[in-house]
């Protein structure tokens, strides 16, 4: 069951063609959305600052507050993904230049 071994040599050639063809991939750094604050407050500190006032409320108050049209929620979603589309199109033109 002599198969043929491969040298160390053999495996390198590949690694070094594959790194020559393959292209370099842009990296962009994350960029905060309208949508994401930047300055993040920690959940038990977020919770501290709005007890007071979510506590004065009425339940009726506090189920408005929680509450969210749905026809909002799809319009946005639409926006958002008219967003994207336009986005990934334009990243995909400048890929093909």
């Amino acid at each position: 069951m002599g198969g043929v071994k491969k040298g160390k040599s053999s495996s390198k050639s590949k690694s070094s063609k594959s790194s020559k063809d393959s292209k370099p991939k842009d990296l962009k750094q994350a960029q905060p959305t309208q949508d994401e604050p930047t300055n993040q407050v920690p959940p038990q500190e977020r919770v501290a600052l709005v007890r007071p006032y979510w506590e004065t409320l009425s339940h009726e108050q506090r189920v408005d507050l929680l509450t969210l049209d749905v026809e909002f929620l799809h319009q946005r979603a639409v926006e958002v993904t008219t967003k994207t589309q336009k986005q990934l199109a334009a990243e995909e033109a400048e890929a093909e230049r």
